[in-house]
């Protein structure tokens, strides 16, 4: 596990003050460890300029530990794009040695495929003051529905849009998504269900990941989270 003090630099990456630091802001991600792959001589990939990421941002700082938490829905509170990263110069080339051909939106993670959707945040960097488990999300798989209940986790209602994503199951996979808008309170749970298989012309479609966009100036949702880390059983797969 990576750990990151507050302040600390990251290694492989240089550190520097933004020109306009925003204000603090409670965001709702799935926290990760990352790194950038590099092919080097002789067909090797290496791993550099570790750190952990809130969905696709980079913490660049924290003021709490952040290893407990890896590969959880979280609630971060912080400050964004107050601290730049720049990336230092590495021998070899950008990106691992052995990818197959892959989709558009997938990229490389340090411990397997992402997918980078439309639409995502556009912080580029993200400060961490506090850190916690998103506990208002849970999600359980019952007779072929995938029921999501959402509470929020700060006072008051929130609009939020909760999807579900689907990947085919023929070939090099395509990708479904069905999702709901709904209004979420801390007072009570919300909850949405979604098929746990598509079946198109295209082929057979299992859902695959949960995503929660949107939120307003007191609580933001960028959550795109496999289903396997929100389950207790097995996630819906390929018939």
């Amino acid at each position: 596990m990576l750990s990151i003090l507050t302040m600390t630099l990251l290694s492989g990456l240089v550190l520097s003050s933004a020109p306009e630091p925003t204000s603090s802001v409670t965001l709702v991600s799935f926290l990760t460890e990352q790194a950038t792959p590099l092919c080097i001589d002789g067909g090797k990939t290496v791993w550099v300029e570790p750190r952990f990421e809130l969905g696709f941002i980079p913490v660049a700082a924290s003021a709490v530990p952040l290893s407990p938490l890896v590969n959880k829905a979280v609630i971060a509170t912080g400050i964004p794009n107050r601290t730049a990263l720049s990336v230092r110069d590495f021998p070899g080339n950008q990106g691992p040695c052995d990818v197959a051909q892959m989709r558009s939106d997938w990229v490389v993670g340090r411990d397997g495929m992402r997918v980078r959707r439309n639409g995502g945040n556009r912080m580029l960097t993200f400060d961490v003051s506090e850190l916690g488990l998103y506990e208002g999300l849970s999600v359980a798989v019952n007779n072929e529905r995938v029921t999501v209940r959402l509470r929020s986790p700060v006072a008051g209602s929130h609009p939020v849009r909760a999807a579900i994503h689907y990947e085919g199951c023929m070939g090099k996979p395509g990708t479904l998504a069905e999702g709901k808008d709904v209004t979420i309170s801390d007072a009570t749970a919300t909850a949405v269900s979604f098929p746990t298989r598509k079946t198109e012309s295209s082929g057979v479609y299992h859902a695959a990941a949960l995503t929660l966009s949107g939120g307003d100036d007191r609580v933001q949702f960028d959550l795109d989270v496999p289903l396997r880390f929100l389950l207790s059983t097995p996630a819906p797969a390929c018939p």
